[in-house]
């Protein structure tokens, strides 16, 4: 038996949302996750500018270094149990605290290990100062995973509104702390501090935030259950982050850490406003396709529109950076930045490749494909490492051509098999994409042209605000002219108050 909520009376005899509530509730949910990673992500692209200003392109390789190893155990370190929680349909108490004490085991031993490897690592690029950094470095482990359940639960319930300003407070907090050791003079460490500061404080919040307390049992039955979910997410990824840091780790080892800064700095900056985009889509709307798993016809529609409206934030802020990469380096991160502004130019496209892959992720989750997803990634991972390893002859603007083409040939990949489990050709999603994309490139011949005017007798600044506001206006323009649904659909969504909902939720 589980521990579930009594049944809404807007829900039918089998658990699954009627229509109307299940919309209601996702799209509350949406803008309140919406809403709250903008807010988050405002803060931290903030402290980020500061701290660009406050430390050098080196201090940053020399963490770029460390987080290639660090962000790829950290990813694992759930071990899959916190989507499983989410994806099963009959959740109990024991699944929850059963989770919770192997997870945080898990944290014990990868904050053992890392201690332990610590001289490795240092090792490993010539660097002895990381050593010291990875031992500082290495509790983040057992931070991040304390806080798998509480997360899980959250997401289960959309439950949105009451995570979004802890996030928001986790960053702002973090944030004043490294900008503060930064300005004190303690370079890279306040890096470190971000990170650990931030990952604490989120994890406290929740728990605070979803008033669950673990029970001391650990049932091997429990787990079971869950693990035919989530045997398969470890390993996709693991796949799928040495794939994607791979270039970092092979430009730290063979080019240097001054061009390791330079390329992650890019990296990071394409990487923040598309997928943030993309990860608001998801944490919703895997926890909400789960509802409705059985019904293929209401998955299919849900898919067709939420890739659309993906596709109207990411096209003009992939775009968008791809046209004012010069002006927005030179004035938001600096002069001494110029050298990440090729680098810039290509990744914007690879990120906003990568955005439209994210919602196909969810809805192979959601029908329980895990292995799916694992079985794409080995093939698109080992062709994207090929890639890198063969463009590493030509310094990071290759790494950086390499990334961009595998991103193209994943997007599809992952857009035909989603299709697939939904009856939805991809010719059908290309056809729904094509106006944003027109509107995306009508957008970014009129700022290019813009900036060819500009660039000779204003400021950076300037030019860049110049390219911003014009960019806004013609983007906008060329939606209504071109009629995009969904636009339509965006603009119903907005149009409507965000608000929680008190209704108990099915799923507990």
């Amino acid at each position: 038996m589980s521990d579930l909520a009594p049944l809404p009376s807007s829900l039918g005899k089998d658990g699954a949302a009627a229509p109307a509530a299940y919309r209601e509730r996702t799209l509350s949910a949406l803008k309140w996750n919406a809403s709250g990673e903008l807010a988050a992500q405002v803060i931290r692209f903030a402290f980020g500018i500061a701290l660009a200003r406050l430390l050098s392109p080196r201090e940053f390789g020399l963490m770029a270094m460390l987080l290639v190893l660090v962000q790829f155990v950290l990813g694992s370190a759930d071990l899959g149990f916190e989507e499983a929680l989410i994806q099963k349909q009959d959740i109990a108490e024991v699944h929850r605290s059963s989770v919770f004490w192997i997870v945080i085991g898990s944290g014990l031993v990868l904050t053992a290990c890392q201690i332990a490897l610590a001289p490795w690592i240092a090792k490993l690029y010539g660097v002895e100062e990381l050593s010291s950094l990875a031992i500082c470095l290495s509790a983040v482990f057992v931070l991040r995973v304390s806080g798998t359940v509480p997360r899980a639960i959250i997401a289960r319930k959309l439950d949105f509104h009451i995570a979004a300003p802890r996030w928001c407070a986790a960053g702002a907090l973090a944030g004043t702390c490294a900008v503060t050791l930064a300005w004190m003079g303690f370079g890279v460490i306040s890096l470190v501090a971000e990170i650990l500061v931030s990952t604490a404080l989120e994890s406290l919040l929740l728990w605070r935030a979803s008033n669950w307390r673990p029970r001391f049992e650990l049932r091997v039955a429990a787990l079971r259950e869950l693990i035919g979910f989530s045997a398969y997410r470890p390993a996709t990824r693991a796949l799928n982050y040495w794939a994607q840091r791979i270039d970092q780790l092979l430009v730290g080892k063979f080019v240097g850490s001054s061009a390791l800064g330079l390329y992650a700095r890019a990296f990071n900056v394409t990487r923040f406003p598309v997928m943030s985009v993309a990860r608001v889509i998801m944490d919703v709307m895997f926890p909400s396709l789960a509802w409705i798993q059985e019904d293929a016809a209401r998955m299919r529609s849900i898919y067709l529109r939420t890739t659309g409206v993906v596709a109207l934030a990411s096209v003009p802020i992939g775009m968008g950076l791809f046209v004012a990469a010069e002006p927005f380096v030179v004035a938001v991160l600096g002069p001494q930045w110029k050298g990440a502004i090729p680098i810039l130019r290509i990744l914007s496209i690879a990120g906003l490749f990568e955005s439209l892959t994210v919602f196909s992720t969810s809805l192979y989750l959601a029908r329980g494909r895990a292995d799916l997803v694992l079985r794409l990634t080995v093939v698109q991972r080992l062709l994207m490492i090929g890639a890198i390893v063969f463009a590493l002859r030509w310094g990071v603007l290759g790494v950086a051509t390499a990334q961009l083409a595998c991103a193209a040939i994943n997007v599809l990949s992952m857009m035909y098999f989603a299709g697939r489990l939904v009856e939805l050709p991809i010719g059908t999603v290309l056809a729904h994409l094509s106006r944003v994309f027109v509107a995306g490139l009508l957008m970014t011949a009129l700022v290019a042209g813009l900036g060819l005017w500009a660039t000779p007798t204003l400021e950076p600044l300037q030019v860049l605000g110049l390219e911003v506001i014009a960019g806004i206006v013609v983007y906008w323009a060329a939606l209504h002219l071109l009629q995009v649904g969904a636009y339509r659909d965006l603009a119903n969504v907005l149009a409507r108050p965000a608000r929680s909902t008190e209704e108990p939720n099915p799923r507990g």
